[in-house]
């Protein structure tokens, strides 16, 4: 049976548990700020995307912007921001768990027959020298692939544990004429 998807409700975020290791040759990546490595994400077909915090990204300094549990509407967004910073060693191990896995094989896209009605699609992304994506649609069905669901386990084990919550410290206001 493959594992269980994570899911946003009020459980506490996941703890970096990964054991160290060996990298023969540490793989090339773009170190920009804004060069996105992974993203992993678990949309639900009635969260608008303009409210949704994906579940990970991974930039190329390390920074890494995550959702933590389900927030209420009131608060504009469907999860708070949380964001820390992974070294250089857990960016080259957990780069390297995900080319050395089963998942660098799988199609770009897997749904259960029959589909059901609105169930979630998770989706892993990862840019290294091509971009390999992944979505699986209804990610619990029995059918999903289990090297999906491993590599979804594994970047969310990779949580730094001195995360923070995001607080903006400045905003702007766009306006129009209503008339």
């Amino acid at each position: 049976t493959p594992s269980p998807m994570p899911s946003r409700t009020n459980t506490p975020p996941p703890t970096f548990t990964s054991t160290p290791t060996i990298i023969p040759t540490p793989l090339v990546i773009d170190r920009h700020p804004r060069a996105l490595l992974i993203e992993a994400d678990l949309l639900e077909p009635t969260t608008p995307r303009d409210t949704h915090v994906p579940t990970f990204r991974l930039y190329g300094d390390g920074f890494i912007v995550f959702a933590g549990e389900r927030a209420t509407q009131a608060t504009g967004l469907d999860a708070p921001v949380r964001t820390g910073r992974l070294s250089e060693n857990a960016i080259q191990n957990l780069l390297a768990l995900l080319n050395q896995s089963e998942f660098t094989n799988l199609k770009d896209y897997y749904e259960p027959r029959p589909k059901p009605i609105d169930a979630p699609t998770a989706q892993i992304s990862v840019y290294l020298n091509t971009t390999k994506t992944v979505a699986v649609y209804a990610p619990d069905d029995p059918s999903s692939p289990p090297a999906f669901a491993d590599a979804f386990k594994r970047i969310m084990q990779s949580l730094p544990m001195d995360f923070g919550t995001f607080i903006p410290v400045e905003a702007f206001l766009e306006s129009t004429d209503a008339g």
